[in-house]
């Protein structure tokens, strides 16, 4: 697919990306554990932590997909590592390679 940009999220994209965590949470199994109410408050303190990023993919100016992931240190690799906590593409347009993307903004 073209036209795909990714970037760093903002708190603007809060709506998008809320609208997609939800698709997220409605596809599993166990929803124990998960604080609908927390998100806003959980998506400002990763924007603020600085080993933590959001990035969002943006097809024609609309956010069609998040990625949530922590960068750190590991005893078995000597640079960093990173962990996915959450990726998810919007419904409309899983298939079409959003979530392989590979020209991310500085990463």
């Amino acid at each position: 697919m073209k036209n795909i940009f990714i970037r760093e999220a903002k708190e603007s994209d809060l709506p998008a990306i809320e609208n997609l965590a939800l698709q997220l949470i409605e596809s599993m199994e166990s929803k124990e554990g998960i604080d609908l109410q927390g998100i806003y408050k959980n998506f400002r303190n990763l924007l603020k932590d600085s080993n933590s990023h959001i990035l969002v993919a943006e097809v024609n100016g609309t956010v069609v997909g998040f990625i949530s992931f922590a960068i750190h240190r590991t005893l078995l690799h000597i640079g960093l590592s990173g962990l996915i906590d959450e990726l998810i593409v919007d419904k409309k347009h899983r298939g079409k390679g959003i979530g392989k993307t590979t020209s991310i903004c500085g990463y």
